[in-house]
Formats: C-alpha cells, structure tokens, sequence
C-alpha cells in the first residue's frame, strides 16, 4: 500500500514518539501546519527540505505515493501512444 506525504509525515513523526507540537519546535513552523500537512495539505519546498532534513530521508521518499502515481500514468500514456 502506498502512502500520502501525510501519511508519510505523520508515520515518520509518530515512529520517533513526536506530537505534532515537538516537531513544528524542531522544524520552525506551528502545530498547525503539521496538522494540515497529516491531513493532505502539501507542505512548500522549503518545508519538504525541512522535512526531509529532520528525518534524513529524500524528497523522493515523502512523496512517494505522487511520484508513483505520476508515473504509472505517464507509463499508460507512453503505452496509450504506442498502440
């Protein structure tokens, strides 16, 4: 099963015992916009480097499921075009 960056950001934060509260501290943003984030709001770039930063992860990691989806349909499309 693929995950949302949501999904991401809450599984890593909750991995490392953190409220939502502990990791805004940690990243320089309110609890608020980790909240947002957990419920499908796409945090900006500067944030997702943050982010990624924070857990030592890629970006490629906590966008997971979109980069995946982008390309299954971009292969689709690819296929589309060649019958």
């Amino acid at each position: 099963m693929t995950e949302s960056i949501g999904q991401n950001i809450k599984r890593l934060r909750t991995e490392r015992n953190l409220t939502q509260e502990e990791l805004a501290e940690q990243i320089g943003v309110t609890y608020q916009a980790v909240s947002k984030w957990e419920m499908e709001a796409i945090p900006d770039i500067e944030n997702m480097v943050k982010l990624g930063r924070y857990f030592d992860c890629s970006l490629d990691y906590l966008m997971k499921d979109e980069i995946d989806t982008d390309n299954d349909q971009d292969t689709n499309n690819h296929n589309m075009d060649r019958k």
